[in-house]
């Protein structure tokens, strides 16, 4: 019994059918427009995330001044 591995050929076919589709232009458009958006959208993320930290860092210094003033009210 022989047993033929058609891995190589299967990756070829499917090469060959990802190359085929990407010839369409509508294809390329969309794929083109989502790459953009997802762009946008790391930016975006990435601007919330900044603004985040920079709450958190705000709220702590708030924190550490209402600790340190009435902390010394209650220290007398």
């Amino acid at each position: 019994m022989i047993v033929f591995s058609f891995a190589g050929d299967k990756l070829q076919i499917v090469t060959c059918l990802i190359n085929q589709i990407l010839t369409y232009a509508a294809v390329r458009d969309v794929i083109d427009e989502r790459g953009e958006k997802v762009k946008q959208l790391r930016t975006e993320i990435r601007a919330h995330q900044i603004a985040e930290v920079k709450k958190e860092k705000e709220a702590a210094a708030v924190r550490y001044f209402i600790t340190v003033v009435y902390g010394n009210l209650y220290s007398f």
